[in-house]
Order: structure tokens, then C-alpha cells, then sequence
């Protein structure tokens, strides 16, 4: 059986392994904008845990909540198994959030906001999308955003944390901010932190 170290060590690190923090649960959407496209190889699925196979054999509609513990963690059995090295892993999250953002339940929405329009509202779109968990802004320019993510403890790690900024660099970008980046901190397990720049059309 393959090895899947990020997410061997992410399970680990959580205080009820997968079955931690079930009020934390995301919008199956999110979840299947990267397992549909690149499905975890067969070596890899069988050193996955029953609940992740049952989530990747029965995949949820898009508008269902799941745990956010298991998505991350077949996002992080993808990082394993599908993705090269960090840098591939991040490209991966990013095309496949821009794919599902323009879809037609998102592209309008995308296409009339400003970047100053979509962090304004930061909060509300993050609860659309997110249960048990709290996004909000820290500070904001005309070209900057300090992005603050209350979490239960470790349930975002730093491989997560990196495909949670694609996706934010993802909505900056078809927004029509120019040259977008987010970078990631980690003041304490609770919270992270996403610096976001970019520049005016």
C-alpha cells in the first residue's frame, strides 16, 4: 500500500483523529472541485480509512455538508498521491477552485465585484460555503486584505492552509485584481492567517 504521509500526520495531530470537530463541515463543492477531476490511484485509496473511501464511492451532491476533517484530509491523500511536490499541489487546488468559481452558480457574482466589494462581504460568503469556523478581515488598502480564519486547533495545517489561499487568489483574480498573491501565517493552532495583495485595474 502506498504511504500517505501529509495525511497520516494530519490525522495524528487531531485530538479525535477523522472523527474531530464535527461541527466544522464544508459544502460537498469544494470537495468534489478537486476529487472529481483527479481521482486518488488505487494503491493510494486502499491506505485510505473506510470513511474517506465511503466519501470518495458515494460522493455527497455539491449542496450537502460534509466534515470539514475529511475534506481536508482527502485533500491532503490527493497531495500525497496525485501531486509531485508542493508547487504542483498548489496548482492543482488553484485550477480546479477556478473551475468551480466559474461555474454559474459563482461567475456572476465574480464578474460585477471588486476586490474591495468580495473581501467587504468576506464573512457572509465564507458561511455559504463553511460551518464552525470564522473568516474575517484583520485590515484592508485598496490593494490589501489581512484575512483572519478562526478554526478549532490544527484543523487547518499548512498544506491546507495553501490550498485554502489558492482558492482566495482564485476569487481575486476573476474579480479582476492584477497580479494577485496570498501568503499564509500561523499565529497559534486556532488561527490562520492570509495576506493578500494585489493591484488595481
Amino acid at each position: 500500500m502506498a504511504r500517505l504521509p501529509h495525511l497520516e500526520a494530519y490525522i495524528e495531530r487531531l485530538p479525535r483523529g477523522l472523527d474531530s470537530y464535527p461541527e466544522a463541515q464544508a459544502k460537498a463543492s469544494l470537495l468534489r472541485s478537486v476529487a472529481d477531476f483527479r481521482p486518488i490511484p488505487r494503491q493510494a485509496r486502499e491506505a485510505l480509512p473506510p470513511a474517506l473511501v465511503t466519501l470518495l464511492d458515494a460522493p455527497p451532491p455539491v449542496t450537502h455538508w460534509v466534515s470539514q476533517v475529511h475534506t481536508h484530509a482527502l485533500l491532503l491523500a490527493l497531495r500525497d498521491s496525485v501531486c509531485s511536490n508542493q508547487e504542483d499541489f498548489v496548482r492543482f487546488c488553484y485550477l480546479r477552485q477556478r473551475e468551480l468559481f466559474q461555474t454559474a452558480m459563482y461567475r456572476v457574482m465574480l464578474a460585477l465585484a471588486t476586490p474591495g466589494m468580495l473581501f467587504g462581504a468576506i464573512a457572509m460568503r465564507w458561511r455559504s460555503l463553511h460551518r464552525g469556523t470564522d473568516l474575517s478581515i484583520g485590515a484592508r488598502t485598496d490593494t490589501t486584505a489581512r484575512l483572519d480564519l478562526d478554526h478549532p486547533p490544527r484543523l487547518w495545517d499548512p498544506e491546507v492552509s495553501l490550498a485554502t489561499a489558492a482558492g482566495l487568489r482564485v476569487v481575486l483574480d476573476l474579480s479582476g485584481a492584477l497580479g494577485a498573491t496570498v501568503d499564509v501565517e500561523h499565529p497559534s493552532n486556532e488561527q490562520t492567517v492570509f495576506h493578500a495583495r494585489w493591484k488595481q485595474r
